[in-house]
């Protein structure tokens, strides 16, 4: 069967067509590579230069969301996260961190933070409305809620001049409310003292 004028001008198209697809995709692929090597080793040499830059440092800045809903009383409840001493809910468990200290900038302004009072034996809200920190600096009055960790407990036991004092890591949880919680939350953790 004969070719048609037009079959020629197809059969060009469809080559320069193919041609032209190949060559886009040959360009887009070295496009696509180049600026992802290039995307990767910047942010290789930044992690790099990180890294040199503070050794051992493994501080965190958390922002935390409690729901305090239906679906977060469900888990709770079946994961039976509740208080080992008063069988109150829980979002967190009483626990004591690992790090040098946390810090809590900002209170919330839902309560949920509570550490646990050794020494009269309860456990204190450190925030939200009528916390006993808002008691003691006042309603409006900014505060800032600072507890220690294992390491920071560890390297003063390693470094106090005195038996008669120490101190202990605080044990604190987190309760549930019914309204949402956000926390800001940053925890110091550093390498070294972790071998103390």
């Amino acid at each position: 069967m004969g070719l048609k004028e037009g079959d020629n001008n197809n059969n060009n198209n469809n080559n320069n067509n193919t041609h032209n697809n190949t060559n886009n995709n040959t360009n887009n692929n070295t496009h696509n590579n180049t600026h992802n090597n290039t995307h990767n080793n910047t942010h290789n040499n930044n992690k790099n230069k990180n890294s040199l830059s503070r050794p051992g440092d493994l501080s965190v800045l958390y922002a935390m969301l409690y729901n305090n809903d239906g679906n977060a009383e469900a888990y709770t409840r079946s994961n039976e996260i509740f208080s080992k001493t008063d069988g109150t809910r829980l979002n967190v468990k009483e626990h004591v961190d690992p790090s040098l200290f946390v810090l809590e900038p900002y209170p919330a302004d839902v309560a949920g933070l509570q550490v646990y009072d050794g020494k009269f034996l309860r456990w204190v809200t450190c925030d939200g409305e009528g916390s006993e920190v808002e008691k003691e600096v006042g309603e409006g009055f900014g505060a800032m809620i600072l507890f220690t960790g294992k390491a920071f407990h560890a390297a003063y036991e390693k470094r106090k001049k005195s038996q008669d004092v120490t101190i202990n890591p605080t044990l604190h949880r987190v309760i549930c409310h019914d309204e949402v919680r956000h926390a800001l939350i940053y925890e110091q953790k550093y390498v070294k003292f972790f071998d103390v």
